[in-house]
């Protein structure tokens, strides 16, 4: 993995850190999560088993990531637009926590 994958990884697990943190702020707040799957998780089990479930998903796709990245570059092209898709997420719960 050379340094542009290390930094597309890096950004992966600091918007999802990001996004984990928003989420928290959001909900402390008094907002409600829109996402149906993470809405089900707090309404179920509670909110630390979405962060809990957010943060493990995170960390075992960027190994599967690195690996699958050496045989299909490509795959890091995806990530790079997951990246983007993801930062829209988190500026737009920013924008909701903040503003």
């Amino acid at each position: 993995m050379g340094k542009s994958e290390f930094y597309i990884g890096y950004l992966w697990l600091t918007y999802n850190l990001m996004d984990i943190i928003f989420t928290h702020w959001g909900l402390e707040g008094g907002h409600v999560e829109r996402n149906p799957l993470g809405y089900a998780l707090i309404a179920g089990p509670g909110k630390w088993w979405l962060y809990t479930l957010k943060l493990a998903v995170v960390l075992l796709l960027i190994p599967l990531i690195a690996r699958v990245g050496k045989r299909y570059p490509s795959a890091w092209t995806y990530l790079r637009i997951w990246n983007l898709l993801l930062c829209g997420v988190v500026l737009w719960n920013v924008v909701l926590v903040v503003g």
